[in-house]
Formats: C-alpha cells, structure tokens, sequence
C-alpha cells in the first residue's frame, strides 16, 4: 500500500500518483523527513479549539441564519462606503464654483449626485434596519413557508369524513 503525504490517502501499490492531487505516492513504511516529503506543503489542518467546538455545537441555524443577514448588512455598508468615494467629484465642482458664477453642474450631473446621495443613504439606512430587525425579516421570510406546512400537517384532520348514524 502506498499513501499521499499531501492529501493522505492510501492507494494500492501499482498506483504512483494521487489521483486527487498528482503528488507522488509513497509506501507506507517510508519516513516523512524524505527530501521528497519535505519539498512537498504540507496540508492545512482542520483543527479548532474546544470553545469553538462547543460554539459551533450549540449554534442553531435560526442562529447561523441570523448571523448570516447581518454578514449581508455590513457587506451594505462597504458598498455605500465605496459609493461615498464617488463624491470627491461632485464636491470638486462644487468647490470650483463660486456664488456670483453661474452653475458648473449641469442637470444630469445634478441628477447624478442626487441619485448617488440617494444610494448611498439607501445602502446604510437598509444596512442598520438588517443589523437590528435580522430576527424579524427571517421571521417575514419564513413565515410563509412555517404557514404552508402547518396547513399541510392540519389537512388531514380537518377532511375526516362526519360518521353516520343509521
């Protein structure tokens, strides 16, 4: 039997090369310090610590849901942040025009600058709704669905057929 040192598996003896990763196969018995083994990156290991094990164990996914929207919110920011850096050119005008001269912007940059303000509050007003109301809007998103299956499970009961008397 030979075995991969990159990704660590174990193939049969006429195999020379992972398949998975092309690195060439060592026997089993071989010692890691090799010069082959030693030029080879070694592979990233998948270890946490005991306090994030238990995190992760108790994390519900109405939780990680949550967690999740928020991520969502805060990526909102970033993009009115970038938005923000797109005013440099509005202001420039705005400081090369003096109060007796007549407007260097023209309408459609006016409108631009207006719609640009617009987004960029739009970006950050949505953001902080999310970042407070998360349980909220997946309460709004789901609702539906939570609606749908209760009204699947009630079905059955409610189409008994009355008993006769005779």
């Amino acid at each position: 039997m030979k075995h991969c040192p990159y990704c660590g598996k174990e193939y049969p003896d006429e195999v020379d090369v992972c398949p998975t990763d092309n690195q060439r196969l060592q026997p089993i018995g071989e010692q890691a310090g090799s010069k082959i083994a030693s030029a080879l990156p070694t592979p990233p290991r998948d270890e946490i610590s005991p306090e994030e094990q238990r995190f992760w164990e108790r994390m519900t996914f109405r939780q990680l849901a949550i967690l999740i929207v928020r991520i969502q919110a805060v990526w909102m920011i970033y993009n009115g942040v970038i938005e923000i850096t797109y005013l440099s050119r509005y202001i420039d005008l705005f400081i090369r025009s003096s109060v007796y001269a007549r407007p260097i912007m023209s309408p459609y940059e006016t409108r631009e600058l207006i719609m640009l303000v617009l987004r960029i509050f739009i970006h950050f007003a949505v953001a902080i709704f999310l970042i407070q109301k998360a349980e909220k809007v997946l309460s709004w998103f789901v609702r539906d669905y939570v609606e749908e299956s209760s009204a699947k499970i009630r079905a059955p009961e409610n189409s008994r057929v009355p008993s006769r008397s005779v």
